[in-house]
């Protein structure tokens, strides 16, 4: 069975939301403001794209949310915005764009200028979820600018 996902954002206020229609208009993001909804949205699409508005101020309680999604669901994909990092210092910036990192955000994004650029990556997610392959060797052979001989000839 293979995996459904959306495009999720989470924020506060309107403006990534804006930035990805007027980017991408063909992308329908969904937009949510509570923890809880975003967890059943993504438990209902388990190979969802997240965008994700982290002040630094609450980094740490959003973080944990966001883990135990990407640990629950395995396609669940994830990249985090934050303004406040274009205002912050370097070093305290730098430190927190690692822990984001680790906890396996896909990058991320201080201003909404950056969505344009960060598209391809949203697309590539949906693409790969709904391409149709079992094995990693499947998957190998379908890269191959050759064609596989038919052995059964």
């Amino acid at each position: 069975m293979r995996e459904s996902g959306v495009f999720i954002i989470h924020e506060k206020t309107f403006r990534w939301t804006a930035a990805v229609r007027k980017y991408a208009p063909d992308l329908t993001p969904i937009r949510t403001k509570s923890l809880r909804i975003l967890s059943e949205r993504v438990a209902r699409h388990r190979a969802s794209f997240l965008l994700i508005e982290i002040p630094l101020e609450q980094a740490k309680n959003a973080l944990p949310a966001v883990n135990r999604l990407k640990v629950r669901y395995p396609h669940f994909r994830f990249a985090v915005v934050s303004p406040d990092f274009a205002t912050s210092s370097p070093d305290e910036t730098d430190d927190w764009i690692f822990t984001l990192r680790e906890f396996g955000a896909l990058h991320v994004l201080v201003a909404t200028r950056e969505i344009r650029d960060f598209i391809p990556s949203i697309r590539k997610h949906f693409r790969e979820i709904r391409e149709p392959h079992s094995t990693f060797r499947e998957t190998i052979a379908l890269r191959y600018p050759w064609k596989p001989c038919d052995r059964e000839k």
